[in-house]
């Protein structure tokens, strides 16, 4: 379980490091995590690590994984069967984001970038985003599939050179060869989503027993709240969200707010 302090401890860590990207939020099943500064593959990603520039993360058949940057919240959640570097720098307070996706399903709730814009660069494609929700499902033979929910996306195809944008209920298709393409989603489409929505429902149900000696600690800011999917079952009539919010200010006086949540 990830307690207020341990988080307060890495908003400080991230305030005075100049490489603290990212925090795991939720690791489920079969995931690998390598760190940057090593080749050893670490079979045991925990909730609350750190995550740093050119670390590797790789999810297998049932595994999943979501993390958040530290400065604005952006999230990522990596489903199975998924391989991708984190990267990003640094500056003011404010990080510029990149990741590097080799394959796999990933589900993107990208904040309004500040500084630069957030890239996701595959093997055939680019996509540019200053704060959106989409979806992205990149196969093993270089296909990549975005699905648009909010906001938008310009996805460049790296061998063509050509440039389109994803916007809400707007499919975009990019291959090796050159082509790109946008549609409106069809409902083979959204069927496509709903089944990515269905399963991340199911792993926000997954329970996570505490640490016996681990200290519960109450700052009078718990709340039961719906992560994500806003939906319950009855398994998960036990499990309680708790959210932390934090205020950060950077150098030139700007005040963002971090709010990070969490399961007990």
């Amino acid at each position: 379980m990830l307690n207020n302090y341990t988080i307060i401890f890495f908003i400080f860590s991230f305030l005075f490091s100049i490489e603290s990207l990212a925090i795991v939020t939720k690791s489920i099943g079969n995931v690998e995590y390598s760190k940057y500064d090593t080749e050893k593959i670490n079979s045991n990603l925990n909730i609350g690590s750190e995550l740093f520039n050119d670390d590797f993360l790789k999810t297998e058949s049932k595994g999943f994984i979501k993390f958040v940057y530290l400065d604005d919240g952006t999230t990522i959640k990596m489903h199975e069967n998924s391989e991708v570097f984190v990267r990003g720098n640094v500056q003011e307070f404010l990080i510029d984001k990149r990741i590097s996706i080799s394959h796999g399903t990933y589900n993107f709730n990208v904040s309004n970038q500040k500084s630069d814009v957030f890239t996701i660069v595959t093997p055939t494609s680019v996509a540019s985003v200053k704060g959106t929700k989409f979806l992205l499902v990149s196969d093993l033979e270089g296909k990549d599939e975005f699905y648009g929910f909010e906001g938008l996306v310009e996805v460049l195809n790296r061998e063509s050179n050509t440039t389109l944008r994803l916007s809400r209920n707007v499919k975009v298709t990019s291959t090796p060869d050159g082509v790109i393409n946008s549609e409106i989603m069809t409902q083979a489409d959204y069927n496509i989503t709903n089944q990515i929505d269905e399963t991340e429902e199911e792993l926000d149900f997954e329970n996570f027993v505490p640490d016996e000696n681990e200290d519960n600690i109450d700052t009078g800011n718990e709340g039961t709240n719906q992560e994500d999917s806003g939906t319950s079952g009855p398994e998960n009539s036990n499990q309680q969200t708790n959210e932390l919010r934090i205020r950060i200010r950077n150098a030139q006086g700007e005040e963002k707010e971090l709010i990070i949540r969490y399961n007990e």
